[in-house]
């Protein structure tokens, strides 16, 4: 992923719409692995971010992705 800011702040479901993709990869143990990169520090208000993520926005991410795989084992 790269340039690619919080669904939230974009207005767009960019990531939820690559966890819907992945999601049956990740059940199946096809893909292991997920490489984020965060562009700034939580620190950074999130009308500066430009389209891309801090630490927390990333976890937030993470939350959901793992929201869609176990619905009922996530908080």
């Amino acid at each position: 992923m790269g340039d690619t800011g919080p669904d939230e702040l974009e207005k767009a479901p960019t990531t939820k719409a690559l966890w819907e993709k992945i999601v049956p990869l990740i059940k199946q143990q096809q893909l292991r692995v997920i490489y984020i990169e965060s562009s700034y520090q939580d620190e950074q208000p999130d009308n500066l971010l430009f389209g891309h993520l801090t630490p927390v926005w990333i976890m937030k991410a993470f939350r959901e992705l793992a929201c869609m795989i176990t619905p009922d084992n996530v908080s």
